[in-house]
This record gives C-alpha cells, sequence and structure tokens, in this order.
C-alpha cells in the first residue's frame, strides 16, 4: 500500500501578501499624520523655549549695562540681533548685528561690580534652521522688543510696532 502525502507549497499566496500590505498602508495612513503633528509641536515647543532663553539672556545683559543690546542713539531705526542659521525675510530695515557675538560679551560694570556675562551661547539656527531674530527699538523709542522665530514659512511678520504676534511668528515680547 502507498501513502501519498500531499505537500505544502512554500512561500505564500497573493492573497495573504495583498492582505498583509492593506493593513500596513492602513497603519502607515493613521501613524505618520500623528508622527508630523508630533514633530511639527515639538518645533514650536523648541522655539518657545529658545526664545524664552534669548529674552532672559537680553534682560540680563540689559539690567546689567543699564541699555538694550543693539539699541542706538535716538531716530535710529530698528536693529536686528540675528543667531546663526539662515536670514528669515522680512527683516527690518536697521543694522543687523550677530546675537552670539553681543551676548557673549563681559558687560564691565561698577567699580565696585565684577565684570559680568556672557549672557548666553550660541543658541544656533531655530527648528526650521532660520536665524532667531531680536527686534531691539532705537533707544528711547515707546517701540516693542520682540525675540522672534519666523516660524514654518521664514518670514518674520512682526515689527517693532507690534504688540502682539504676526503670522506664524513665535515669540517672546520685552517691552
Amino acid at each position: 500500500m502507498r501513502i501519498f502525502i500531499k505537500k505544502q507549497p512554500l512561500g505564500f499566496s497573493l492573497l495573504e501578501v495583498v492582505l498583509v500590505m492593506a493593513v500596513f498602508i492602513g497603519a502607515a495612513g493613521v501613524v505618520l499624520p500623528l508622527l508630523y503633528a508630533e514633530m511639527q509641536d515639538s518645533k514650536i515647543t523648541r522655539a518657545i523655549d529658545d526664545t524664552s532663553r534669548i529674552a532672559q539672556a537680553i534682560s540680563q545683559s540689559a539690567r546689567a549695562t543699564g541699555a538694550m543690546p543693539g539699541e542706538d542713539e535716538p531716530n535710529m531705526p530698528c536693529a536686528a540681533l540675528l543667531s546663526s542659521g539662515t536670514r528669515p525675510g522680512g527683516l527690518p530695515l536697521g543694522r543687523n548685528l550677530n546675537l552670539f557675538t553681543i551676548l557673549s560679551k563681559s558687560a564691565a560694570g561698577a567699580e565696585s561690580q565684577p565684570a559680568q556675562g556672557p549672557y548666553l551661547g550660541d543658541v544656533g539656527a531655530d527648528p526650521f534652521n532660520r536665524a532667531y531674530v531680536v527686534l531691539v527699538p532705537a533707544k528711547g523709542s515707546p517701540d516693542h522688543c520682540w525675540v522672534l522665530c519666523a516660524g514654518r514659512d521664514g518670514i518674520i511678520q512682526t515689527t517693532e510696532k507690534d504688540s502682539t504676534l504676526r503670522g506664524d511668528d513665535i515669540g517672546v515680547c520685552l517691552r
């Protein structure tokens, strides 16, 4: 008597492959948008943290030196202090200075006080690979001093005349 055993074919059937691919595509369709949103939220959070640190350093420097860093004579245009990174669009006319250079200098206090600083190391580019911008109005001006990240579009829309943020800018107002 002979017994025949039917061998199972090796591999997967076309139906099994299609079903597995459909499950992966469906999962990716749900997970990828969530990951993208989470990445954008983390960029905004980092920009908020960085602008707050820069604002704190600017305030410390202003208290120690008695003048806002980058501030010039009355009736001069607004100065923009820039961190490293690609220059964002929408910068005001006026002087552009290096933020790291200004905040890394030691401020000489009164003779009874030791020199202070540096106030902040190089913060680098914002999460969108552009420079952080500090808008410093002219000395004696009632305008606002802003520490800004240009946001996703890369254009500074907030000016020293604005009392609130504009567009997708992320930032902190110092005065």
